[in-house]
């Protein structure tokens, strides 16, 4: 009765505001009480009308395929919440998601963001705060801490920085030689200079040179070194 009780209120809300409201909500948390809390009290702000309710992945995902929202208020402790951002950004890249009960660690964060979450907030928001989230999240402005805006700067920094190594180094493995190429391929597969030597038909010192002039152009001292260089920048399946 209880139950029937809440989703009657909410329908109700729903209805009443659908035609006022510009910002179209779906709510996504685990806790029924925290969800009904949250509910009542964002239902009841002008600007805003709440279109589903959700407790985890399942019902989330045909809640936000019926309802089609602008934003989804997603509680991050909700199981398999990344994997419910990347589908929603997937399939409706304009719906927006701001995850709230954020941990202000780099980890949770970085999980957040690089699913494609719009706006973080941590546990100790006010709704006051929420719903400012929701309206700037829809303007598509970054709802976050200074602390979480600095480790999103030195996470873009260190992939950056990750991005043009990767360049670089890729960029040193195309000046090998076709033959060079072929031996470096050859020592990835840690093959020795004699087995080298018999599968392209040349000579061991030959090989040898090859090996000493790859070892250069990729800066390491041991062909092991160069074996693991080359498997790293080699795209499976080449």
């Amino acid at each position: 009765m209880i139950q029937e009780t809440t989703q009657a209120r909410f329908d109700t809300r729903c209805h009443a505001g659908a035609e006022s409201s510009n910002i179209r909500i779906m709510l996504v948390a685990g806790v029924r009480l925290y969800r009904d809390g949250l509910a009542s009290e964002l239902g009841a702000r002008p600007g805003l009308t709440l279109v589903g309710l959700a407790s985890d992945f399942e019902s989330a995902l045909v809640s936000f395929r019926a309802s089609h929202p602008d934003v989804i208020l997603l509680d991050v402790r909700t199981p398999r919440t990344y994997e419910l951002v990347r589908v929603v950004r997937k399939e409706h890249p304009a719906a927006q998601v701001v995850a709230f009960a954020v941990d202000d660690s780099e980890q949770d964060i970085a999980g957040c963001a690089e699913a494609g979450v719009t706006s973080f907030v941590t546990r100790d928001v006010t709704v006051e705060g929420l719903a400012s989230a929701i309206s700037a999240a829809v303007r598509g402005e970054l709802t976050c801490s200074p602390r979480t805006a600095a480790m999103l700067f030195r996470r873009v920094a260190t992939l950056s920085g990750a991005e043009r190594t990767l360049h670089s180094a890729r960029a040193v493995l195309a000046t090998l030689t076709s033959r060079e190429s072929e031996i470096a391929s050859l020592l990835a597969a840690g093959r020795s200079n004699k087995e080298i030597a018999r599968a392209l038909t040349i000579e061991v010192a030959t090989v040898k040179n090859h090996v000493h002039n790859i070892l250069a152009k990729l800066q390491v001292a041991t062909r092991a070194e160069a074996a693991a260089r080359v498997r790293a920048l080699t795209p499976r399946g080449d």
